[in-house]
């Protein structure tokens, strides 16, 4: 009777405590390991990929524009498949974070443009994503800005795709803002810190008939 009595506690607390686990659903990728690139080469930004400068996933991407200007250009971009939206994450908003390093020139140059794909089958706007505070020049954690912005809900089932562009560039790369990993959650509350990413591995990317560039035009700097 103790045992049993001991059982049905254990079963208790696992129904109290799993709808928390079930909501923290976090989806972790690496900058630098995407699944799709387009380069548009009349839109004046060049995307660059980098190695080491203390990137948690020992990289990251970057942009670079021929003139500065304070608005996205989506036209080139990064692309990242995180999979299928889960149950528990079904008819909920997301949140995206992401690892930046801003070296400094201009204050407000210091962020990229994230598009996020809707249930609907059509791509957002390219929201703020990143630094916006020239103050903060390390490795930094950012999310949507303003504050608390959150991504369309999904429905089981549905793709999770992240595209990631130029907004606010420069024209020297030794100015211009770099993201290392970024992640998605449903936990409106969660702030991730350096300690949360996991290892992340490199895709085996497979360019796309339909892609203005092929893998060789994309630079990568150490």
């Amino acid at each position: 009777m103790r045992q049993l009595r001991f059982i049905i506690l254990m079963v208790s607390v696992f129904l109290l405590i799993s709808p928390l686990y079930s909501f923290a659903v976090t989806l972790w990728a690496a900058a630098g390991y995407f699944d799709d690139f387009v380069d548009d080469k009349g839109d004046g930004v060049e995307a660059f990929t980098f190695k080491g400068r203390d990137a948690i996933t020992g990289g990251g991407i970057y942009f670079i524009e021929d003139i500065p200007e304070q608005a996205p250009t989506p036209t080139t971009y990064y692309e990242y498949d995180l999979g299928k939206c889960p149950k528990d994450a079904d008819g909920v908003v997301w949140y995206a974070w992401g690892r930046f390093f801003w070296t400094g020139g201009i204050s407000g140059c210091n962020s990229f443009g994230l598009m996020w794909l809707q249930t609907d089958g059509k791509w957002t706007d390219a929201k703020n994503f990143g630094n916006d505070d020239p103050f903060l020049k390390p490795w930094h954690w950012k999310d949507i800005d303003p504050v608390g912005t959150s991504l369309p809900a999904l429905s089981t089932g549905d793709p999770i795709k992240v595209r990631i562009c130029e907004r606010e560039s420069r024209d020297d790369e030794k100015l211009t803002p770099l993201l290392d990993v970024f992640c998605l959650t449903i936990d409106a509350s969660y702030r991730p810190q350096d300690k949360d990413v996991p290892k992340l591995s490199p895709k085996a990317v497979k360019p796309k008939g339909k892609l203005s560039t092929t893998w060789a035009h994309i630079k990568a700097k150490g």
